[in-house]
């Protein structure tokens, strides 16, 4: 488990709730992907099986594309969008991952 949370105090919380190793707490999940992609690069896998996209709406098909080509199942915050384009492009990416894609 790893979490990528902008407010410290949120991010603290949580990593203290869950005992996270300060290694897997990331200020934003632009980090939290690159981390990602190191361990991809280094070990051959990713850091979990599945990211949940909590960003602001305007921003989930940036973060759902990103993790997509990663690899990762994803569990994508209401509404998938604010624009229709961007639901397409995140089908087109989820099916060319062939991952597992809900809303909640």
């Amino acid at each position: 488990m790893a979490i990528a949370e902008p407010r410290p105090k949120t991010r603290q919380n949580f990593a203290q709730a869950h005992s996270l190793d300060s290694t897997l707490v990331f200020d934003t999940w632009q980090e939290l992907h690159q981390a990602s992609a190191d361990t991809i690069k280094t070990v051959g896998k990713r850091l979990a099986d599945a990211v949940l996209v909590c960003v602001q709406d305007h921003m989930h098909l940036e973060v759902v594309l990103a993790f997509a080509e990663q690899g990762y199942h994803i569990l994508c915050e209401k509404p998938m969008s604010t624009q229709l384009e961007d639901c397409i492009k995140m089908e087109a990416a989820v099916k060319k991952a062939g991952i597992i894609f809900g809303m909640g």
